[in-house]
């Protein structure tokens, strides 16, 4: 059964959106990491699975330039993920129509 990453991104967000306005990260700086920690979390026998979307504590749309990276990540390596994502009413489909891709 896959272990679940459900709001990691929202704890990330703060020190990935500060590091790349000081300059220490770069999307692709940014990508190349996400790729990385998807291959550590990838098992034979545990696939860590992913939840991107939704909404906030506030109600407010969770997806975030970090939510586009990891699927990017994702998709570049090929590898099979368990990636959910969680629609709501005033989400754009920008989300699930990138992960179709």
């Amino acid at each position: 059964m896959p272990t679940p990453l459900a709001g990691w991104i929202s704890f990330l967000w703060p020190y990935y959106e500060a590091d790349l306005r000081a300059g220490r990260l770069t999307g692709e700086d940014a990508l190349e990491i996400m790729e990385e920690l998807a291959c550590k979390l990838y098992l034979e026998y545990d696939v860590q699975a992913i939840t991107l979307g939704g909404v906030d504590s506030a109600g407010h749309n969770a997806v975030n330039e970090l939510s586009y990276t990891i699927l990017d990540a994702t998709s570049n390596l090929g590898m099979i993920r368990d990636v959910s994502i969680r629609l709501h009413r005033r989400a754009r489909n920008h989300l699930s129509a990138r992960r179709r891709r």
